[in-house]
């Protein structure tokens, strides 16, 4: 659902939540959800790629590696396009997995020698200003600014 509301500032935001189902088939729909209302917003090139590029990695992560049954999962998602940025927030009830205190990529070791993960925590770090996380009521909640 997308609204656009104004704030005490008087200044135009708009945002858009939505709550999926953890199914790899919903990246599109979400993709083209979030581009549409940054694009309508006049979000630059840039931060649309970098916003692009940070949900199809942080909802991948916890689709792929959240969840220890196969059981329907629910993931809310809200984005907010603000004159400060965009800003995105994910909840998600998987297992706890803080990607603030996770390791960097040793990326001057040999391909063959790194270990496993981790290049898509390393992308998500170089294109956004701002990432926080927190364990709420057995949900992980992660907020990032581009």
């Amino acid at each position: 659902m997308a609204s656009r509301t104004v704030n005490d500032e008087g200044t135009l935001e708009a945002e858009l939540r939505l709550t999926i189902p953890n199914d790899l088939r919903e990246l599109s729909r979400v993709n083209a959800q979030a581009s549409a209302l940054l694009e309508q917003h006049g979000v630059a090139a840039t931060a649309l790629y970098a916003t692009q590029l940070a949900l199809e990695e942080l909802l991948s992560n916890v689709i792929r590696h959240g969840y220890a049954d196969n059981r329907r999962h629910d993931i809310a998602l809200s984005i907010w396009v603000r004159e400060s940025g965009v800003e995105l927030e994910v909840v998600d009830d998987g297992r706890e997995f803080n990607p603030v205190l996770a390791p960097d990529v040793a990326l001057d070791v040999p391909l063959a020698e790194r270990r496993v993960g981790g290049l898509g925590i390393h992308l998500l770090r170089r294109f956004v200003r701002e990432i926080r996380y927190e364990r709420r009521e057995n949900r992980n909640c992660l907020w990032l600014r581009v």
